[in-house]
């Protein structure tokens, strides 16, 4: 029958389009038994709308009218072409029309496999939209609204989902019920700033997302975004394999990245505040979270940078600064030590000096090293030297006049005592004193006087003698 080929088409739509993109998302596989819609009525609008549609899975909405005649189908194409152009403008996932009755799906832009079921007795009446469903049905005004979480959508082949709801009146009666499924987009495209973190100042590895009550995140997380090998490496290490792998499955991290942080605990619980503690990597970060005052879920929103490059700046700082230190300090040393020597230096060269002056060495020559007060100092050092050694030489001359002195007795005779020692210098003195006292005296007799001599040897003896010959001559 015509019925019996409409079903065996939408079987082979599930078994070839929709359950192996579902599964491959999936951590277990699912039979077919747990979506094939109840009822000829929904069996033939999936038939019509999905399977029998023209346009590939994922551009089902292209359909304005099937070619059915149906006067269902005449509506359709009269309102789905506005209802389409509304979801655009605005940029909602999908747009649902539901019977407040039945529960029936009749009408959804992008026709997936829950358009025509019941969400009160069809395989989609434990999901969170046959929640917001029950939730506008049972309401009594036409202002209620209801939103609900994010959870895992089969429909949607696995990915998260969020809806909004509201009821439908005309005048005091209820009509039905008009539900959207959020952008995930559109919420993406907010949390990250279209991927431009470095626009509103995050850096390289500043984010900001949303977490829910069970603690998992509403939008993709940066790092699975810009380099999924690095955030598969560095989340692998803190999170189950399970969740690694559902992550990857579906290239998505909403309602799958569990983020149980210190900062999610206190922000969930109502607190806003910043810390500095590991994030969902195992990560040090900076953040600041805070709930979100939205009506029917429970977020927070948390915004977090690496503590390594928030305090680059002030580590960069603390560096040059240490580096300012310890570049004046060498300086300071530097400029010390020479300030040190330039009046060391002058004074150890005196003091030197001193100490050969006191060793006897009065030739040494006492330089002029500056104009301050150690150079006059030093001025004064060679004043003192010169004087010095001119005493000594006066002195030396006196003394050495009085050691071989020549004494008139008489006219005609002279005498001459030695005292102490007596070497060959001092002999060659006597001598020299003798000849020439008797040349200018003109003496006839001189009287050498040894008898204080201590030591006389061979040699001084000798001398002696020749002395004598050399005034008889």
């Amino acid at each position: 029958s015509q019925i019996g080929e409409y079903e065996r088409q939408l079987r082979l739509y599930y078994q070839d389009q929709f359950l192996p993109r579902l599964n491959a998302n999936l951590m277990e596989q699912v039979p077919l038994s747990d979506y094939w819609p109840e009822g000829q009525t929904a069996k033939m609008l999936q038939h019509l709308y999905i399977s029998a549609n023209p346009f590939e899975t994922g551009g089902k909405e292209a359909l304005d009218e099937s070619p059915d005649q149906s006067s269902y189908s005449q509506v359709h194409a009269l309102f789905h072409p506005v209802i389409r152009s509304y979801l655009e403008n605005f940029g909602y996932y999908d747009i649902f029309l539901i019977d407040h009755e039945t529960g029936h799906i009749v009408y959804s832009v992008f026709k997936e496999v829950d358009f025509g079921t019941s969400l009160l007795s069809g395989p989609y009446r434990q999901t969170n939209l046959a929640k917001v469903f029950l939730a506008a049905r049972d309401s009594s005004t036409p202002d209620f609204v209801m939103l609900a979480d994010f959870a895992g959508y089969h429909p949607s082949y696995g990915e998260q989902a969020s809806f909004i709801g509201s009821p439908v009146f005309e005048g005091a009666e209820m009509v039905g019920v008009l539900v959207f499924q959020m952008p995930v987009d559109r919420i993406n495209d907010i949390m990250t700033t279209h991927a431009q973190w470095d626009s509103v100042g995050l850096g390289r590895s500043g984010e900001t997302y949303i977490v829910g009550e069970d603690f998992t995140v509403r939008n993709q997380s940066r790092f699975l975004i810009e380099d999924p090998g690095v955030f598969f490496s560095d989340f692998g290490k803190v999170a189950s394999r399970v969740q690694v792998e559902t992550i990857r499955k579906l290239g998505s991290s909403i309602g799958l990245l569990q983020v149980k942080t210190q900062g999610t605990l206190a922000a969930l619980a109502g607190e806003s505040g910043t810390g500095r503690f590991p994030d969902y990597r195992g990560v040090e970060v900076l953040s600041a979270f805070r709930p979100l005052a939205i009506e029917d879920v429970s977020w927070a929103i948390m915004s977090e940078m690496d503590a390594s490059e928030a305090l680059e700046a002030a580590t960069s700082l603390r560096n040059r600064v240490l580096i300012l230190l310890a570049t004046i300090i060498i300086l300071i040393f530097i400029v010390s030590r020479a300030f040190s020597r330039s009046l060391t230096d002058p004074i150890r060269a005196l003091s030197n000096t001193a100490k050969r002056l006191a060793e006897g060495d009065l030739d040494v020559e006492i330089k002029k090293a500056s104009e301050d007060e150690i150079g006059e100092l030093a001025n004064v050092f060679e004043v003192m030297r010169s004087s010095f050694r001119d005493l000594v030489k006066r002195q030396a001359d006196s003394i050495e006049a009085l050691s071989t002195p020549l004494i008139p007795l008489h006219n005609d005779v002279v005498v001459m005592p030695v005292v102490g020692s007596l070497d060959l210098e001092r002999v060659q003195k006597i001598r020299e004193t003798l000849v020439e006292g008797l040349h200018e005296t003109g003496a006839k007799f001189a009287i050498l006087d040894l008898t204080a001599v201590r030591d006389l040897d061979a040699n001084a003896a000798s001398g002696i003698i020749r002395s004598a010959q050399a005034a008889r001559l």
